[in-house]
C-alpha cells in the first residue's frame, strides 16, 4: 500500500463524489429559502464532482488503480468517505437542534401571548362587573322614589 500525499489525494475521489450529492440534495431542500446558500452548495456540489473525476484519472494516470478496479474504495478512500460522512450527519443534527430550538422558542412565545390575552379578558371581565354593579348602584340611586315630605297636620308647629 502506497502511502504518499499523492496517493492518499487521488484515493479521495470517492469521498468527492459522495460529498458532491450530499451538496446536491441541500441544495434542492434549501433552494427555496436561502437562495445565496443554495448557489453556493450548487457550485460547491459542481467542483466536487469535478474532482473527484479528476482526482480519479490522476490515480489512473499515476498507476496507482486501474480501470478494471474502478469499484474498489481503498483504505484512504475509506477514511475519506466516513470524514464526509461524519460531516454530514454532523450538518444534520445541528440542523435539527436549530430547528427544535425555533420550534420551542415559537411555543413559549405562543404561551406567552396566550397568557396576556387571558389576563386581557379577565382584566375585561372585571371591569365590565365593576361597571356593571356601579350602573346597578347608579340606577338604583336615580330611580330611587322620593319620599314625599310630611304634610303639616293642624297641631303640628312650622318654623
Amino acid at each position: 500500500m502506497d502511502s504518499t500525499f499523492g496517493y492518499i489525494l487521488v484515493c479521495q475521489s470517492p469521498a468527492m463524489f459522495l460529498a458532491a450529492v450530499v451538496l446536491l440534495i441541500s441544495f434542492l431542500t434549501r433552494r427555496r429559502n436561502h437562495h445565496v446558500l443554495a448557489v453556493a452548495e450548487l457550485i460547491f456540489a459542481i467542483i466536487c464532482a469535478v474532482l473527484g473525476v479528476a482526482l480519479y484519472y490522476m490515480g489512473m494516470l499515476h498507476n496507482h488503480f486501474t480501470i478494471h478496479d474502478f469499484w474498489q474504495i481503498r483504505t484512504w478512500g475509506w477514511i475519506g468517505v466516513a470524514v464526509v460522512a461524519v460531516l454530514t450527519v454532523y450538518s444534520i443534527c445541528r440542523h435539527f437542534r436549530r430547528m427544535a430550538h425555533k420550534r420551542s422558542a415559537e411555543k413559549e412565545a405562543n404561551r406567552s401571548a396566550n397568557a396576556r390575552q387571558q389576563e386581557l379578558e379577565k382584566i375585561k371581565a372585571e371591569a365590565y362587573e365593576a361597571g356593571k354593579a356601579d350602573a346597578q348602584a347608579a340606577a338604583a340611586s336615580i330611580l330611587k322614589p322620593v319620599e314625599p315630605e310630611p304634610t303639616p297636620t293642624s297641631g303640628e308647629i312650622h318654623e
